[in-house]
């Protein structure tokens, strides 16, 4: 696979340490991230959106120095259609021109808020008038994307399934809309990610390489099985399946980011769980490197 060779490997949530000051952070991870041996990093847009041209051109200028390309994220997407429209194409194409300041690809958004009222579940909002806002709002962003050079990369966030997110996309019917692929997130839907894979492969921009292990919960009168994070390549999710998958359906295949995120991970009383994080972290960096056929430093 070849095209894996190409694919860049990044990563979320890294722990910077207290005594950097604020006004360094964004720079202190940019250079962590290289010394990682990484080739992509997602930037928080919130933290940029007041940032000065000379800052943002700075942190480009650095990013290509160091070989690393980046992504940020979107917003204002979910309220095209409706009374916020003209407020959220403002901030929709704010985003892109951050995007664009820092020499980003892509920039990517997720509808799912994390909670039951807000979600799927909740029994009185119908699965598909979330999945009909979607389209929406998605056919509103889709011209403005196009015209941008940018692509939008939408995240199944704890939502849907990826056969209802494939729908979604296939509705939209536009090269620059595409997957945020999460690899563990069905999980969170009561899914199986390797379903996922199958659905999103071919829609797939960018992604969170997330693993999921099912563990015993036996605590009476409750579901038996649990969800938790892990280090990639120990858990229910088939990443060869999935890089497979990715290269042969995927017209981003070439150069896609392969963002870690080692999520939902157990908390350990009385365990230094940033080191154990951080375990995972590079665990994972590792594995998607011998798997892709990526070299690396780390």
């Amino acid at each position: 696979m070849e095209v894996a060779k190409t694919m860049r490997i990044g990563m979320v949530a890294y722990p910077i340490p207290p005594e950097v000051e604020e006004s360094q952070r964004v720079e202190w991870l940019i250079e962590r991230a290289s010394e990682l041996g990484l080739t992509c990093l997602p930037l928080p847009g919130r933290a940029l959106r007041s940032a000065g041209p000379d800052y943002l051109k700075h942190l480009r200028e650095l990013g290509e120095s160091l070989n690393i390309e980046f992504e940020t994220g979107a917003g204002g997407v979910w309220g095209l259609v409706g009374p916020d429209a003209e407020a959220s194409r403002a901030r929709l194409l704010q985003a892109i021109e951050l995007g664009k300041a820092l020499g980003c690809p892509l920039i990517r958004t997720g509808y799912g808020r994390l909670t039951v009222a807000t979600s799927r579940f909740n029994l009185e909002i119908p699965i598909s008038e979330h999945l009909g806002h979607l389209i929406k709002n998605l056919k509103e962003a889709a011209p403005i994307v196009e015209d941008s050079g940018l692509l939008l990369a939408v995240e199944n966030h704890c939502d849907f399934t990826g056969r209802e997110m494939a729908e979604v996309f296939a509705a939209v019917d536009s090269p620059s809309v595409g997957a945020a692929f999460d690899t563990g997130n069905a999980y969170t839907v009561f899914w199986d990610a390797n379903d996922d894979t199958e659905a999103l492969a071919p829609y797939t921009i960018t992604t969170h390489m997330k693993d999921i292990k099912i563990i015993d919960y036996k605590q009476r009168g409750l579901v038996p099985f649990l969800p938790v994070g892990c280090p990639l390549g120990e858990g229910n999710v088939d990443f060869e399946k999935l890089i497979k998958a990715m290269v042969e359906q995927s017209p981003h295949a070439e150069g896609m980011h392969l963002v870690v995120e080692n999520a939902f991970l157990p908390r350990v009383p009385g365990e230094d769980n940033v080191r154990m994080r951080l375990d995972a972290l590079y665990k994972s960096i590792d594995y998607l490197r011998e798997l892709c056929g990526i070299p690396g430093n780390a």
